[in-house]
């Protein structure tokens, strides 16, 4: 009796002072990595205030881009108008000065220019004298009226001419300022682009490193038992390795994404709130982080469903399953079977899987880690 008791305890795994130090180095790394992560995050914060300031430029630029086309629309339509303005007063002072040339021409048949010769020629016409007064005298008022007539013209032709100027100098102003901001547009987009590409680029990669990290550690705990003698309801930040997340199944292939899907037979349109994925028949399904499961039942439309609380509101849901291995309050660790796939008819799904954050779901894509890695 004695000596069974001897051989159960050798055959079990014993927390050595070696292997205990090598787990709170795992855990060291752990909570270094989980601070980087966390500052990260702090910089994301802050960068999405700075997002949000961007966002309000670029609406800015985009309102100035509108005002400066409308500025410049206007300036062409002004300078189409003062073209026709000074065509029209060019061909008004041709008019007054071909008639004011005719009116010259009138007078230099009577005589020399000026009213003495004229009224002269008009007191040697004996009985005629009146009337050839008032003829002359009509005739040297017309000359007067076709001058003036022909100097307003000239003033408004100078005036339109610099009308057009003016409206020429501001299109083209216009033009300059609408290139400068689109430019200032162009330029404000492509720096949001970049700094968000820089900050989502360098949280995957931690968050890569850290569910590596965590894998590690829950294996070392399960090695040594200490998984089972925890009985936490409280998990480690999910969301802190939210795009490293480890895949469900292997070899699974995506048959359907994320969101909206078009029927290509009917075309209308209904949206998925997860995944399917088209896996081996027999596959076990794997818990894609540590949590509790808060549902394991059949439902209709989605086969055996297990869904798993991960914390902070984050839940994972596994349906078509042909076979669920948990029940309703137990704890599972990261990568623990929860149950396995069922036949697949070609490349027909047999698994569906959602993430959801409260009640809102999320692409899971954007929560596991991209394929090959």
């Amino acid at each position: 009796m004695i000596t069974a008791a001897l051989l159960l305890a050798l055959a079990l795994p014993v927390a050595t002072p070696a292997a205990s130090g090598e787990l709170e180095q795992i855990q060291a790394r752990a909570r270094e990595l989980e601070e980087r992560l966390r500052e990260i995050e702090s910089r994301q914060s802050q960068a999405s205030q700075r997002k949000a300031l961007l966002e309000q430029q670029l609406a800015l630029a985009s309102v100035r881009v509108q005002e400066a086309e409308a500025e410049q629309r206007r300036s062409e339509a002004q300078e189409r108008e003062a073209e026709v303005t000074a065509a029209a007063t060019q061909r008004e002072l041709d008019t007054v000065v071909g008639q004011l040339r005719v009116q010259l021409g009138t007078l230099a048949v009577l005589g020399r220019p000026g009213m003495a010769p004229l009224l002269l020629q008009a007191l040697g016409s004996g009985n005629e004298l009146p009337r050839r007064i008032t003829l002359t005298l009509a005739i040297v008022d017309e000359q007067e009226r076709r001058r003036v007539a022909a100097a307003d013209a000239m003033e408004r032709r100078a005036a339109a001419v610099a009308a057009l100027s003016r409206a020429r100098e501001a299109s083209r102003v216009g033009l300059a300022e609408t290139q400068r901001r689109r430019a200032l547009l162009v330029e404000t987009r492509g720096r949001v682009a970049a700094e968000l590409r820089t900050l989502e680029v360098e949280r995957r990669s931690g968050a890569l490193a850290l569910a590596g990290v965590r894998e590690e550690e829950e294996r070392l705990e399960r090695l040594w038992g200490l998984v089972a003698q925890q009985s936490r309801d409280e998990f480690d930040d999910v969301r802190l390795v939210r795009g490293a997340l480890p895949w469900p199944v292997a070899n699974g292939k995506v048959v359907q994404g994320f969101g909206g899907i078009r029927d290509p037979r009917y075309g209308t349109m209904t949206v998925s709130n997860g995944l399917d994925l088209a896996a081996p028949s027999g596959s076990p399904v794997r818990a894609v982080a540590a949590g509790r499961v808060v549902y394991a039942q059949f439902m209709k439309g989605y086969g055996n469903v297990v869904i798993v609380h991960h914390g902070r509101e984050v839940y994972s849901l596994y349906g078509r399953l042909a076979s669920s291995f948990r029940a309703s309050g137990e704890r599972v660790g990261i990568g623990d079977a929860v149950g396995q796939t069922g036949p697949s008819v070609g490349t027909e799904a047999n698994l569906y899987i959602e993430m959801r954050v409260g009640q809102k779901p999320q692409d899971p894509l954007a929560w596991l880690k991209p394929t090959g890695r």
